[in-house]
């Protein structure tokens, strides 16, 4: 829950590693006419040639049609699709099950070195708005945001989860020195919050 996205971890993984990732999520555009029409649909963002396996034909890794909220477009309103006549292979597949990821892809052949971890948040006190985006540290001390009622959801570990997760088997539970170690690390970029009251927590695997 603390990182609040869909990107396990990937300690330890190499360049060619990484690079094959990449290549996973990729839909190759096809810039000359040597294609399978017949396996050709055309979509608004284009066009998209899949593959044929004993007799069935298969569409993967086709994109979401809404311009992505990043850059320019962070912050605002959805924007409808760009129109593209380009065409595009679509043999592959884009993985976005978190921590499962590995045993999906090993039962294609694939490994992809992700480690699981177990993470608690906190939820505070309502507080007067204070922030309007998005909190959090590189290194993982804490991440979260201050809600529309006005209390904080800040999620982290302790630094030893990354060993606690892999040898606690299905029943892991949450230590004593999560939440403290959470709390210190928001009181050590936001001094502001060091009085502010902790209700609730919750944690899980992510």
């Amino acid at each position: 829950m603390s990182k609040m996205n869909t990107v396990p971890r990937t300690l330890g993984m190499t360049e060619e590693q990484r690079q094959a990732m990449t290549r996973y999520a990729e839909n190759k555009q096809i810039t000359d006419d040597d294609y399978d029409k017949s396996l050709a649909v055309k979509c608004a963002n284009g066009t998209f040639v899949g593959r044929k396996t004993e007799g069935v034909i298969v569409y993967k890794g086709i994109p979401f049609v809404g311009r992505q909220p990043v850059g320019e477009l962070r912050w605002k309103a959805p924007v409808d699709v760009v129109p593209d006549d380009g065409v595009y292979e679509a043999p592959k597949v884009l993985l976005c099950a978190g921590y499962e990821s590995r045993a999906i892809a090993n039962t294609v052949g694939i490994d992809i070195p992700v480690e699981r971890q177990f993470n608690e948040v906190l939820v505070t006190e309502a507080m007067p708005p204070m922030f309007d985006i998005m909190l959090g540290v590189a290194g993982g001390e804490f991440y979260g945001h201050q809600s529309e009622h006005g209390s904080f959801v800040l999620g982290g570990n302790s630094g030893l989860q990354a060993f606690t997760s892999n040898n606690a088997g299905e029943n892991f539970v949450t230590n004593s020195l999560t939440a403290p170690s959470i709390s210190r690390g928001i009181m050590r970029y936001f001094p502001c919050l060091k009085d502010v009251k902790v209700i609730r927590t919750w944690s899980g695997w992510y």
